[in-house]
């Protein structure tokens, strides 16, 4: 069982791979629900650990369409990231009327070059997830991560057993997993992995939350 971590600085990914966790998606203005990390940050994290590093593209805040020139810049994003380290990437391109953006997670997913996409949680956003399940396997991406189109991992963990059960494509269960309910998720959805963002307040930023990382990596490593 890996749990994956949302670092938002290369200190958190050194503590993240101290307290047990198995891979990293590094972003930055996690309030906003993540952006594309800046690419000192990218070289600092590959720096601090050795776990793999899944980095977010997603050039700006708010919907998850993207004009011509955003996919452009997430394309320059995504060589960059992977010239100095990036081990994957995570992304979701939406329509204005709430479908995949085939297009555009094509154009995406050939500047990968062979390297592991997941399909972030805009996968909630859509109305139709298991067609929406269905384009992912087709065009190819590794991972989608989901809460099952709910608040939280927790309410949406009958969906989140279903999408898995249709098999091709790796669901990762994410929102609101904590310690105290991931053995539960874990068991009910049948998932391989599970992803973790605990937040805990430190001033006006929300740090790594390390003794809840380190609970839930002993946990999962029970479950194995």
């Amino acid at each position: 069982m890996l749990l994956e971590v949302v670092c938002c600085t290369a200190d958190e990914c050194s503590a993240a791979e101290r307290a047990g966790a198995g891979r990293i998606e590094l972003c930055s203005t996690l309030g906003a629900g993540g952006v594309t990390p800046s690419l000192g940050l990218m070289i600092e994290a590959r720096a601090a650990c050795r776990l793999p590093i899944m980095a977010m593209i997603r050039p700006r805040e708010g919907e998850f369409t993207m004009t011509s020139r955003e996919l452009a810049t997430a394309e320059r994003d995504v060589a960059l990231m992977a010239e100095h380290g990036a081990d994957g990437f995570v992304f979701g391109v939406l329509t204005e009327d709430h479908r995949i953006d085939r297009a555009g997670c094509s154009r995406l997913l050939k500047a990968c070059s062979g390297k592991p996409a997941l399909f972030h949680r805009a996968f909630d956003r859509l109305d139709d997830l298991d067609e929406g399940i269905g384009v992912l396997r087709e065009l190819g991406f590794a991972r989608m991560l989901s809460s099952g189109g709910r608040a939280s991992a927790e309410e949406g963990v009958d969906t989140l057993a279903k999408l898995g059960r249709a098999g091709g494509i790796e669901v990762m269960p994410g929102g609101g997993i904590r310690s105290a309910n991931v053995r539960r998720i874990c068991e009910q959805t049948g998932c391989g992995s599970v992803h973790m963002g605990p937040r805990a307040a430190a001033g006006d930023y929300r740090a790594l939350d390390v003794p809840e990382v380190e609970k839930a990596a002993k946990i999962l490593r029970g479950l194995a």
